[in-house]
């Protein structure tokens, strides 16, 4: 027997042995033979000390590998009945898991740690090991806290010491055992998932024969299981001459050169023909190709409605009028000779390019998508490249099932119109101060909230203090003279949606009554109930002193500087004075002497009623407010008249600024609802393909949980885990977007060093950002003042200006905060620009402006055309 082939204790033996003969040998004389026995005895004693000595070091190395081992070692003698005995030796991490001392374990025999059922089927696993020598099973051990430990055991006999012995190493694989839970599960909610889809969800082999379709699949198709399990085959389902691009398209999916669905005509069991879109995937096992999945889409109805619209383009393409038309998906798909005229080919870009602010035309899209109208103006970009002025009409055409086929715009260019409007606008410095001449305030009441709101103009017009403005109608109806209250109404008792009401009265404003006037307009809702009044109110009681003053000056009436005239009851004229003789020119009464037909009952009426009448008459440039007295004992009527013109000229100018208010309101709101649509899609885009690789990820996962190996599955799952780790960081720089928690933390020179590197790396631009002096932080309204103002100036940088590089410089001087921001782009008009009316100079400058006034700021832009543009804002340190 070799040496390598004994045990430590048979060497350990040999070596006495010869050491006894050794001792034997040295009671004799020497002799050659025997000194040359004794070397050789020596010789091997030294070679069996050494083997003994790599044998001890052996063992340690074993002894340290078995104990620190992560799987639990469990050996065994076998008895004669090859039931195990007890165990002779366990590691260390056998006493750990199982939580008994090592004595206890050595008390037990294998029958003593295994779950209640595996017991019984020791006598069929201690059979297989006897036969083959070893054998892999999985089992469950029960600790001595009666945890239960799911492990794979893979045994193996040898002999020890004479005896049949086991080595059983058995490994802890709970964790597996729960992920194979979790995927049996998730592969059930998958199923039941395409169930409910309402699309054609399939499987089939590579021979392309069904073995799953869901539920709407059958229904589509008109198949049933038994059709399937009887092998319905690909080639009954695509049309012949589709059958072989099918096949094509699938090799270019497997070279990995085409993802995208494909049209087919496939045939229903019953023979009858549709068109279907379909989008499919490769199924793996064990890394091999054994199939595809899929889903098929019926595409019939929008091949119908494809042809309406060529249908539909026959029609309008001669039309006089610019029709552009898109698709309900956003994409440009018609336009007659009108549209290319005035604005050129536009391709298949989104009709959103057209318009010189993108965002009006993804307001007039996403209007139209809702089913309303959108009509209006809007600035659009011409052939040439010029803007024009559009009247746009955009509207949707729907189907007999009311489903939107087509979005179609009628424009009208109307730029030559506005300038000349552009021309005859009043700045609105000069509208504020005929506003405070005119002595007009505006106010605006929340009909069915019941309550006002009144413009500091209006508080200062009327006189109220600050305890007496009213804010619902009863506190304003108790300031109206009790003489006039019934001729005041209530706006929500109003029925009539055309018009403006005008009603003068009085009111009690600090113990002194004042005449008011109140026109007004009202808005209602879609059930026709009264919603809103708007309307501006004026102190006329100078006027009517003045009037009062023509009574008394009636008199001398020769030498009145306002109109005078008498009437009797019939309308015969009996007096005029010199300044009425606009007025007898205009009623042609200077021959016949008696009034038009149309205003003789009006002068009846009035002597009828004994009450006195006011109405306003033009009279060429001029506007006379008429006052009809009745002079009953008389049996005349007195007219007396007063110059107004001014009076009115102001009106119109308090009239086109409120609708100028307006239109900026619906722009505020506009720009407001275009946010919220950039950030809806990019939830959609971003977070959508993120989940759309997760749920592939785990679709991969339930076709093949039963035929991975571990470490495969172990890496589809880490696969996963990234991607959701990826979405959460998509969310939280979608957070940090609408309001950067940094800004808050740990102030504003950090957020923004944060946002500019971001920005930066985001647009490819060189940006170099210099903050001097800002070790304080500042107040929490200016630091998101200053914040937003360099995002706002970056985002339009990057969007209008082709800017390589751009500087922003923020100092603190100790007594105001100065920002700098410049850029080396192509500039623009700032005389054209900022002569524009407020709501066409575009939301950005707007706000930007705005932000800066509201804390009594100051702000300029500098540019010119390729120049660049420097935004310079200085805002104080107690902002």
């Amino acid at each position: 027997m070799k040496d390598a082939d004994k045990t430590k204790t048979e060497l350990i033996r040999e070596l006495n042995s010869l050491r006894k003969e050794l001792n034997i040998l040295k009671q004799f004389k020497t002799s050659g033979v025997e000194t040359e026995k004794r070397n050789a005895i020596l010789n091997l004693m030294e070679d069996l000390q050494l083997e003994i000595e790599e044998r001890k070091l052996s063992e340690e190395k074993y002894r340290l590998l078995f104990h620190h081992a992560n799987d639990i070692i469990l050996l065994h003698l076998n008895t004669k009945s090859k039931k195990p005995d007890r165990f002779i030796e366990v590691n260390d991490t056998a006493v750990r898991m199982l939580g008994y001392s090592k004595k206890e374990m050595l008390e037990k025999t294998p029958m003593d740690i295994l779950l209640g059922d595996d017991r019984q089927d020791v006598r069929r696993m201690t059979h297989r090991l006897f036969q083959k020598g070893e054998a892999l099973f999985e089992r469950i051990l029960i600790s001595k806290s009666g945890r239960e430990i799911p492990v794979e055991i893979h045994s193996k006999m040898f002999h020890y010491q004479g005896r049949k012995a086991t080595l059983s190493v058995c490994r802890d694989i709970s964790e597996r055992k729960h992920a194979e839970q979790e995927l049996i599960e998730s592969e059930r909610r998958f199923h039941e998932l395409t169930e409910l889809l309402p699309q054609t969800v399939y499987e089939m082999d590579l021979n392309g024969n069904m073995i799953y379709v869901n539920r709407h699949g059958f229904k589509m198709f008109g198949y049933t299981r038994a059709d399937i399990n009887r092998g319905a085959n690909i080639s009954s389902i695509l049309l012949p001459e589709d059958l072989k691009r099918g096949f094509e398209k699938m090799s270019k999916i497997l070279n990995g050169r085409d993802k995208t669905g494909n049209e087919y005509r496939a045939r229903r069991k019953n023979g009858s023909e549709m068109d279907v879109i379909v989008f499919q995937a490769p199924i793996y096992r064990d890394g091999r190709h054994a199939g595809w999945r899929g889903t098929v889409i019926d595409i019939t109805e929008r091949k119908k409605t494809e042809d309406y619209f060529r249908q539909f383009k026959s029609a309008v393409d001669s039309s006089l009028n610019a029709i552009g038309m898109a698709t309900p998906d956003g994409r440009h798909w018609y336009q007659n000779r009108a549209f290319d005229q005035l604005f050129g080919k536009a391709g298949e870009d989104p009709p959103s390019t057209v318009f010189v602010d993108e965002a009006v035309g993804r307001d007039v899209f996403s209007t139209v998508m809702k089913g309303d109208e959108w009509v209006g103006e809007a600035k659009m970009i011409g052939r040439t490249g010029a803007p024009l002025d559009i009247l746009l009409h955009g509207y949707a055409v729907k189907d007999e099932r009311n489903t939107i086929i087509a979005l179609v715009g009628l424009h009208v260019d109307i730029t030559q119109r506005k300038r000349m409007e552009k021309a005859l606008q009043v700045s609105e410095s000069n509208l504020h101060k005929a506003f405070e001449i005119a002595s007009i305030g505006q106010w605006k009441y929340d009909i069915k909230n019941d309550r006002f709101q009144w413009s500091r103009n209006a508080v200062e017009v009327i006189g109220f203090n600050k305890k007496q403005i009213p804010n619902t109608w009863t506190e304003y109806r108790e300031l109206i003279s009790p003489e006039d209250r019934s001729q005041v109404f209530n706006p929500a008792e109003a029925s009539s949606k055309t018009g403006a009401f005008n009603l003068e009265y009085r009111l009690m404003i600090r113990r002194r009554l004042k005449w008011v006037k109140m026109v007004f307009h009202i808005e209602f809702d879609a059930n026709n109930r009264a919603d809103t009044a708007t309307g501006i109110i004026q102190d006329i009681t100078e006027r009517k002193a003045a009037v009062e003053n023509i009574r008394k000056l009636a008199r001398f009436p020769s030498e009145n500087p306002y109109p005078v005239l008498r009437f009797l009851n019939d309308g015969t004229l009996l007096y005029a004075n010199e300044s009425a003789k606009p007025l007898l020119k205009r009623w042609k009464i200077e021959g016949n002497r008696r009034l038009p037909k149309t205003w003789r009952p009006l002068i009846a009426s009035v002597a009828a009623s004994n009450l006195r009448q006011n109405l306003e008459v033009t009279s060429g440039d001029y506007v006379y407010m008429l006052s009809l007295t009745p002079i009953r004992e008389a049996g005349y009527v007195n007219v007396y008249g007063m110059d107004v013109t001014a009076r009115k000229e102001a009106e119109i100018i308090i009239q086109n600024h409120h609708e100028q208010l307006k239109q900026l309101s619906s722009r505020l709101i506009q720009a407001q609802e275009e946010e919220r649509k950039n950030l809806s899609r990019e939830l959609h885009d971003e977070m959508g393909q993120a989940l759309t690789g997760i749920k592939l990820n785990l679709s991969v996962l339930q076709e093949k949980a039963n035929h991975l190996e571990p470490r495969f599955l172990l890496k589809m799952l880490s696969e996963t885990e990234n991607a959701v780790v990826d979405l959460m960081q998509d969310m939280h720089r979608l957070a940090l977007e609408l309001r950067p928690s940094i800004l808050d933390d740990l102030g504003l020179v950090p957020a923004l060093r944060w946002y500019v590197k971001r920005f930066a790396e985001h647009r490819q631009l060189m940006i170099t950002f210099k903050a001097t002096n800002m070790d304080e932080r500042l107040a929490a309204k200016t630091e998101i003042i200053l914040y937003r103002i360099i995002q706002e100036s970056l985002t339009n940088i990057a969007k209008y200006a082709k800017a390589t590089q751009v500087t922003v410089h923020l100092h603190n001087s100790s007594e105001a905060i100065y920002l700098k921001i410049c850029d080396n782009g192509r500039g623009f008009d700032t005389g054209e620009v900022f002569s524009r009316a407020p709501d066409k100079r575009g939301i950005g400058l707007v706000g930007i402006q705005e932000r800066v006034a509201a804390v009594d700021g100051i702000v300029t832009f500098k540019s010119r055309s390729g120049k660049g543009t420097t935004v310079k804002a200085v805002l104080p340190l107690n902002a």
